[in-house]
């Protein structure tokens, strides 16, 4: 994983940099500018009389667009600028100078540089994108709207610097409008709105450009973000020689009912993939033949044989909790249905864990209804993974509230529940309360029912093997987004089952060692 930030934690490394390190902020914006500039020079160098339009704004955005306008008027480039602000200097006019902006200004327009008075978008143009930058925090509205507006309709190809204008660079949110880009040139590392949607889809091909930020003895303020990467895959333990099946531990997976007998085959499956060495299942009577049939390796207990009915329920708790026990690490929910057996297996789970315990689905339907409650002091070893109406249900609020914000409404869940937090969508957002780590791997192929139910039993089994915690959800869900890339790779996105995502799986552990 590496480093990322919100807008705040660039603002922060930027003005470290400048003020406490001592590096100017007319050096960081010129070698910023040099980022962009190389970029749009790849993109016209089949045409160099190719026309190029840098659109400012009056900030330090703007001021980058200004500084690469000069730049490209320096290799005879075909360049002019607008500024959606109304333009108040001329050339030769040094006085009153404040601002890196003003500055900018002043030497564009002592260099001639072309400025225009209306926004018109030739055919086949480059624009640069310089609106507006990473401080973003208000709906966006007059002038600029409409310049926005005629970016995005003129057809030219779009290169926005730092983040695409309109776009929030924490949350990714579209701030009332935006500019769509073909791709971005930001600095320093990615923002989190870059990552998160509808951010990513309007950023387009990203590219970092080092700066040369200085963060040693860099105090942060707030929360820290990492993006997850295939480092994380070195997080899962490796494998002696010397070791039998008690080495890397027993996965115990609670999953599936008299309707869903799928979810535990796909669960186990995935258990044993991650190199679990024992894979113990407590399902329906039901799904015992077919998961024996499919899977002769795991080992089946049956809460339907013996039932969760009032006069059996002490006989069937003494089963659950010995095989509890027994368990290294236990995953409880997909599949498991609401009904009255399956909140009294939940509470049973609750009143004997003490290892890492996994909530998925299910479980955590019947806890957002209200039916089981998660004891106080059970959050040391707890990850809940749920995706967005999921989270909605267990926050009680909209699943619009929590598409806004991703990393907010993951540690609100955790310190709701005090658990580490799997939350789940085209982008996941990870956290342990003190970090938060998101993914952005994986595709659309992904987005079918059953595929978190491999993501619970890869989870379960890595905890067996003696993950935890943030190490734990990290190398699950990257090992879980590599495996669905591989399983596109080899079979295309439309049409691929969670089945194939599991047998993926080993295809990844064994590339990576």
């Amino acid at each position: 994983m590496h480093k990322i930030y919100t807008a705040a934690g660039a603002e922060q490394t930027d003005d470290y940099t400048i003020k406490n390190i001592g590096i100017p902020s007319l050096v960081l914006m010129e070698r910023a500018a040099e980022g962009v500039t190389k970029r749009v020079l790849e993109v016209i160098k089949e045409d160099n009389k190719r026309p190029v339009i840098c659109v400012c704004g009056k900030g330090n955005n703007g001021a980058d667009g200004l500084a690469v306008a000069r730049q490209l008027a320096q290799q005879s480039v075909n360049v002019s600028v607008y500024l959606c602000n109304t333009l108040k200097k001329s050339a030769g006019d040094s006085d009153n100078i404040k601002s890196d902006f003003d500055i900018q200004l002043n030497i564009c327009l002592n260099i001639g540089l072309k400025f225009l008075k209306s926004l018109r978008i030739p055919a086949g143009a480059v624009v640069v994108d310089s609106v507006f930058g990473n401080g973003l925090d208000r709906e966006v509205g007059g002038i600029y709207k409409d310049v926005i507006a005629k970016i995005n309709k003129s057809g030219a190809y779009v290169i926005a610097t730092d983040i695409p204008s309109g776009i929030n660079a924490t949350t990714g949110r579209v701030m009332g409008s935006a500019v769509r880009a073909d791709e971005t040139v930001t600095f320093g590392t990615e923002r989190t709105g870059h990552i998160l949607y509808p951010g990513a889809e309007y950023t387009g091909r990203l590219t970092v450009e080092n700066i040369g930020w200085q963060t040693a003895g860099l105090k942060e303020i707030g929360i820290s973000y990492y993006l997850l990467d295939e480092d994380d895959l070195k997080l899962i333990p490796g494998r002696k020689a010397n070791s039998h099946k008690g080495s890397f531990g027993s996965a115990l997976l609670i999953s599936g009912s008299k309707e869903y007998g799928g979810a535990p085959i796909l669960c186990a499956g995935a258990a044993f993939a991650s190199g679990a060495g024992l894979v113990r299942v407590y399902t329906h009577k039901k799904n015992r033949a077919p998961l024996l049939s499919r899977l002769p390796e795991a080992i089946v207990s049956s809460y339907g044989m013996i039932g969760f009915e009032p006069e059996k329920l002490k006989e069937s708790k003494d089963e659950l909790k010995r095989l509890i026990k027994n368990a290294d690490a236990t995953a409880a929910g997909p599949g498991l249905g609401k009904s009255k057996a399956a909140a009294e297996i939940l509470k049973c789970v609750f009143e004997n864990v003490t290892s890492t315990l996994i909530l998925d689905a299910d479980a955590l339907n019947l806890i957002a209804d209200g039916r089981v409650t998660v004891p106080t002091g059970k959050g040391t070893g707890l990850i809940i993974t749920p995706h967005l109406k999921e989270a909605a249900r267990l926050l009680g609020c909209d699943v619009e509230e929590v598409e806004a914000d991703l990393p907010g409404t993951a540690l609100k869940l955790h310190k709701k529940f005090n658990a580490g937090v799997i939350l789940k969508s085209a982008v996941t957002v990870i956290t342990d309360g003190k970090e938060i780590f998101i993914n952005k791997g994986g595709n659309s192929g992904m987005a079918c029912a059953g595929s978190g139910d491999v993501l619970t039993g890869l989870l379960c089994g890595l905890a067996a093997q003696g993950l935890k915690g943030a190490e734990l959800m990290c190398a699950g869900v990257y090992l879980h987004s590599a495996a669905g890339e591989c399983a596109k790779r080899k079979l295309g996105e439309a049409g691929m089952l969670p089945s194939d995502i599991a047998k993926s799986v080993r295809d990844v552990l064994k590339s990576t060692r």
